[in-house]
Protein backbone atom coordinates (compact mmCIF):
# COMPACT_ATOMS: atom_id res chain seq x y z
CA UNK A 1 0.00 0.00 0.00
CA UNK A 2 1.51 3.54 -0.63
CA UNK A 3 2.08 5.65 1.53
CA UNK A 4 -0.66 8.53 1.96
CA UNK A 5 1.74 11.35 3.13
CA UNK A 6 4.43 10.17 0.62
CA UNK A 7 1.56 10.06 -2.17
CA UNK A 8 -0.05 13.32 -0.81
CA UNK A 9 4.16 15.47 -0.66
CA UNK A 10 4.92 14.15 -4.40
CA UNK A 11 1.57 15.07 -5.39
CA UNK A 12 1.92 18.74 -3.86
CA UNK A 13 5.73 18.87 -5.34
CA UNK A 14 3.94 18.35 -9.02
CA UNK A 15 1.62 20.73 -8.65
CA UNK A 16 3.90 23.55 -7.54
CA UNK A 17 6.14 22.89 -10.03
CA UNK A 18 3.45 22.70 -13.10
CA UNK A 19 2.27 26.56 -11.40
CA UNK A 20 5.46 27.67 -11.42
CA UNK A 21 6.92 26.47 -14.78
CA UNK A 22 3.09 28.31 -15.87
CA UNK A 23 3.39 31.39 -14.26
CA UNK A 24 6.80 32.06 -16.04
CA UNK A 25 6.80 34.80 -18.54
CA UNK A 26 6.65 33.14 -21.99
CA UNK A 27 7.52 36.79 -23.27
CA UNK A 28 10.79 37.38 -24.69
CA UNK A 29 10.18 40.79 -25.80
CA UNK A 30 11.72 43.82 -23.17
CA UNK A 31 10.00 47.39 -23.68
CA UNK A 32 13.73 47.97 -24.72
CA UNK A 33 13.38 45.34 -27.62
CA UNK A 34 10.25 47.24 -28.72
CA UNK A 35 11.73 50.74 -28.93
CA UNK A 36 15.01 49.59 -30.64
CA UNK A 37 12.57 47.86 -33.73
CA UNK A 38 9.64 50.56 -33.54
CA UNK A 39 9.30 50.35 -37.46
CA UNK A 40 8.50 46.26 -36.61
CA UNK A 41 5.95 47.01 -34.01
CA UNK A 42 4.36 50.36 -34.93
CA UNK A 43 0.58 49.57 -35.35
CA UNK A 44 0.63 46.44 -34.16
CA UNK A 45 -1.24 45.45 -30.62
CA UNK A 46 1.26 43.78 -28.30
CA UNK A 47 0.72 41.84 -25.29
CA UNK A 48 3.51 42.12 -22.52
CA UNK A 49 3.32 40.34 -18.73
CA UNK A 50 4.76 44.14 -16.90
CA UNK A 51 4.18 45.09 -13.37
CA UNK A 52 1.87 47.92 -12.54
CA UNK A 53 4.36 50.71 -11.08
CA UNK A 54 1.89 53.97 -10.14
CA UNK A 55 -1.59 54.85 -11.00
CA UNK A 56 -1.60 58.71 -10.89
CA UNK A 57 -5.05 59.66 -10.29
CA UNK A 58 -4.21 63.46 -10.69
CA UNK A 59 -2.95 63.33 -14.54
CA UNK A 60 -4.78 60.06 -15.27
CA UNK A 61 -1.67 58.00 -15.98
CA UNK A 62 -1.05 54.44 -15.47
CA UNK A 63 2.55 53.36 -15.49
CA UNK A 64 4.26 50.00 -16.12
CA UNK A 65 7.76 48.38 -15.86
CA UNK A 66 9.32 45.28 -17.24
CA UNK A 67 12.24 43.06 -15.85
CA UNK A 68 14.99 45.45 -16.95
CA UNK A 69 12.74 48.22 -14.86
CA UNK A 70 12.24 50.19 -18.29
CA UNK A 71 8.93 51.84 -17.71
CA UNK A 72 5.93 52.56 -20.34
CA UNK A 73 3.16 55.12 -19.36
CA UNK A 74 0.12 55.41 -20.79
CA UNK A 75 -2.74 58.51 -20.75
CA UNK A 76 -6.07 58.07 -19.94
CA UNK A 77 -6.96 61.91 -19.38
CA UNK A 78 -9.78 61.02 -22.03
CA UNK A 79 -13.11 60.24 -20.02
CA UNK A 80 -13.95 57.57 -22.27
CA UNK A 81 -10.95 55.73 -21.53
CA UNK A 82 -11.10 56.37 -17.53
CA UNK A 83 -14.80 54.62 -17.80
CA UNK A 84 -13.35 51.90 -19.53
CA UNK A 85 -10.73 51.23 -17.11
CA UNK A 86 -12.60 52.65 -14.05
CA UNK A 87 -13.03 49.12 -12.57
CA UNK A 88 -9.58 47.58 -13.35
CA UNK A 89 -8.15 50.60 -11.43
CA UNK A 90 -10.24 50.35 -8.44
CA UNK A 91 -8.64 46.30 -7.56
CA UNK A 92 -4.82 47.60 -9.10
CA UNK A 93 -2.39 46.70 -6.71
CA UNK A 94 1.53 48.09 -7.46
CA UNK A 95 4.09 45.40 -8.09
CA UNK A 96 1.78 42.91 -8.98
CA UNK A 97 2.11 41.04 -12.71
CA UNK A 98 -0.11 42.24 -15.67
CA UNK A 99 -0.99 41.34 -19.51
CA UNK A 100 -0.64 44.35 -21.09
CA UNK A 101 -2.11 44.98 -24.19
CA UNK A 102 -1.09 47.77 -26.03
CA UNK A 103 -0.83 49.69 -29.85
CA UNK A 104 2.51 50.80 -30.22
CA UNK A 105 2.72 54.47 -31.55
CA UNK A 106 6.13 55.63 -31.80
CA UNK A 107 9.47 56.39 -30.07
CA UNK A 108 10.56 59.37 -28.14
CA UNK A 109 13.44 60.89 -27.36
CA UNK A 110 15.84 58.37 -26.35
CA UNK A 111 13.78 55.39 -26.73
CA UNK A 112 10.56 56.58 -24.57
CA UNK A 113 7.62 54.36 -26.08
CA UNK A 114 4.28 56.43 -27.25
CA UNK A 115 1.77 53.61 -27.04
CA UNK A 116 -1.95 53.42 -26.18
CA UNK A 117 -3.23 51.37 -23.90
CA UNK A 118 -5.85 48.85 -24.77
CA UNK A 119 -6.58 46.28 -21.35
CA UNK A 120 -4.72 45.02 -18.86
CA UNK A 121 -5.71 42.23 -16.82
CA UNK A 122 -3.78 40.52 -13.49
CA UNK A 123 -2.01 37.57 -14.46
CA UNK A 124 -3.12 35.67 -11.38
CA UNK A 125 -6.03 35.06 -12.76
CA UNK A 126 -4.85 32.65 -16.01
CA UNK A 127 -3.45 30.53 -13.31
CA UNK A 128 -5.98 30.20 -11.06
CA UNK A 129 -9.07 27.59 -12.03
Amino acid sequence: MINFKKFLSAFMCFFFSLTVLFAQDKDIETLSDIASSVDDYAGKNVVMTLKLRNINDIFFVITFYDSNNHDISFDISDSKAWKKFEKQLLNAHEGMNYKVSFIVKGRGNPALLFAELVSFEPVILEIIP
